[in-house]
């Protein structure tokens, strides 16, 4: 077994004992009981306790076959040459590094597929690169959320990829982290853990901002961000430039600044250039909102109806669609089969419930009292729909003073 494998099994298998044993609790992953198994209903020795403290000090002073054994408790055995599988495949995973870089979404699932097919689940080593390969895949096809647990464990054994690999992988958990997870203390390990490594790449880059705009005021980056864009787009770079794009957004929104410029040359970019259908359907999304936030409600209804009618949409989408058209006045179509509804909270389904039925008017004002009691400080947008309602349903009545009572509670939220 060569010296490299030792040195890596050696991490790997007390990653694997810590986890196990935190998981289940089981006295044989204990560190003083681990070199312990069962076999036939009896406690067989695999190595004492000072031997496994050596197997983690001085992994090559210990025999192999103790490594197998161990292995063998979490139905894993070793196969030479394994550890150097992406050594074999580098023309590919240079391939995948770029379809990554670029954000060819296509490219990336496809070309995981190519390095997943000859990999065995049962075998060490392998087992973990189809973890990572897989996670990569649905991650950028399907946009799935991935566990903590699982982004930890990455962490902890990031250091069987090569370079592009660990670039994939830093960014996976960074963004997993701050989408799904909104974790930026993790986020701020994530890209300590990268400086620890010296990898460099322009996603990292992009990663490292997104971290300190969301930590640190934003002037304070803002030449850092149009050196990031120009660079994008210099290497035509479009996929990647529209997150760098938001954070510009977000620093004219903190300046007051007209942002009329940004969002004409996205839409030049996205009529001329080669942008993904997913980075598109993104920024029509984002469009939405702000144009709803800016109160341009016939905005809001007409790129809805335009591009939205057919197409699954964020259940949001479909909120600020309704609101917009009660405000205008605009007899708006039911949107059921294609708003996306999961991972949406109770009060998203029960505002699109609101909106759909036409409740009478003497229950109009109980929910939407039962709505107000939901209002929070991180979700200024879904405030926003429901102070409109208060609004509409109000003037009515001619219940100012109340209406302001209610405008004065939620502006707080906001």
């Amino acid at each position: 077994m060569p010296i490299i494998e030792k040195e890596h099994l050696s991490k790997l298998l007390e990653i694997y004992r810590a986890e196990t044993y935190a998981k289940d609790g089981d006295a044989l992953f204990s560190k003083t009981k681990f070199g312990f198994t069962m076999h036939n209903a009896n406690l067989v020795t695999i190595c004492s306790f000072h031997t496994y403290q050596k197997l983690l000090e001085n992994p090559t002073l210990i025999k192999d076959k103790v490594y197998l054994q161990l292995l063998d408790k979490f139905d894993l055995r070793y196969e030479e040459g394994a550890s150097d599988y992406f050594s074999k495949h580098m023309e590919t995973v240079h391939a995948l590094y770029h379809a990554f870089l670029y954000l060819d979404y296509e490219g990336v699932y496809h070309l995981c597929e190519a390095l997943l097919k000859p990999l065995s689940s049962d075998i060490v080593f392998e087992n973990e690169y189809r973890l990572l390969l897989e996670a990569v895949q649905d991650f950028h096809h399907m946009s799935e959320k991935i566990d903590i647990d699982i982004l930890e464990h990455f962490l902890h054994v990031s250091f069987l990829f090569p370079d592009e690999l660990q670039i994939m992988l830093y960014d996976l958990c960074f963004r997993s982290y701050y989408k799904y997870h909104l974790d930026m203390k993790a986020c701020g390990k994530v890209l300590e853990e990268v400086q620890r490594r010296n990898l460099t790449s322009l996603v990292l880059d992009i990663d490292l901002l997104i971290y300190d705009t969301s930590t640190v005021s934003i002037p304070k980056h803002i030449y850092q961000i149009n050196a990031l864009l120009d660079d994008l787009l210099k290497n035509e770079n479009y996929n990647r430039s529209f997150d760098v794009y938001v954070m510009k957004l977000n620093y004219v929104h903190e300046n007051n600044e007209d942002d009329s410029e940004i969002y004409q040359e996205v839409e030049q970019m996205i009529k001329t250039k080669p942008v993904h259908p997913k980075k598109k359907f993104a920024w029509l999304i984002n469009t939405i909102i702000h144009s709803f936030d800016h109160k341009e409600y016939d905005k809001v209804i007409q790129l809805f109806e335009d591009n939205f009618l057919q197409t699954k949409v964020p259940i949001i989408a479909v909120l600020l669609y309704y609101s917009a058209s009660n405000i205008t006045k605009h007899p708006f179509q039911i949107i059921s089969q294609c708003a996306i509804m999961e991972n949406a909270s109770l009060l998203y389904v029960d505002l699109k419930t609101y909106f759909e039925y036409d409740l009478p008017i003497y229950q109009r004002e109980r929910r939407l009292f039962s709505f107000f009691k939901e209002i929070s400080y991180d979700n200024s947008i879904l405030n926003q729909i429901i102070y409109n309602e208060f609004a509409l349903y109000y003037k009515q009545f001619s219940k100012g003073t109340l209406l302001r009572f209610i405008e004065e509670i939620i502006k707080r939220k906001l």
